[in-house]
């Protein structure tokens, strides 16, 4: 605690018969003000915004139905067109779940792990041994993969 036992007030300061003018808060009755009400500012800014409108208008339609910003970022990559035909494609499959509108979409790890795969077959039917199947793979496709799970892979596919 401050032990500075000064007293403070709102009209410190200020001269002997101007301290009513000064005073703030609806509790001081007969000060008088400006009068009520406002007018409006002489200046009008512009503001920009930092959202940009799309080359495509009908992607900005997309926004003003309330479609999710994935969705929309994923027509904007895509392609409107091809977008929507995406759309009508997964909206007619969408027949599980709990509200009728649910698709099953696999990890696209699934499709990557398939090309190596293939890869891998591919080296083992050049002649390839799995030592050097591992190295090839380290290389290529940056994977680490095990000479035990190449020699699987090649055996459930050859």
């Amino acid at each position: 605690m401050d032990e500075n036992k000064e007293r403070r007030s709102s009209t410190d300061g200020v001269p002997p018969g101007q301290s009513d003018r000064v005073r703030v808060g609806a509790r001081h009755r007969g000060l008088t003000g400006q009068p009520p009400g406002g007018r409006y500012q002489d200046i009008c800014t512009v503001f920009e915004t930092s959202e940009k409108k799309s080359s495509d208008p009908r992607l900005d339609e997309l926004k003003d139905m309330g479609l999710g910003a994935f969705w929309r970022g994923l027509a904007e990559q895509i392609g409107y067109d091809d977008f929507m035909l995406v759309w009508a494609s997964l909206s007619e499959q969408a027949t599980d779940g709990d509200d009728g509108h649910r698709v099953y979409i696999p990890r696209f790890d699934s499709y990557l792990r398939f090309q190596r795969n293939r890869y891998i077959v591919a080296l083992a039917s050049s002649g390839s041994k799995p030592r050097e199947i591992k190295h090839r793979v380290q290389e290529d496709l940056n994977e680490n993969v095990h000479e035990m799970h190449i020699s699987k892979v090649i055996r459930q596919k050859g």
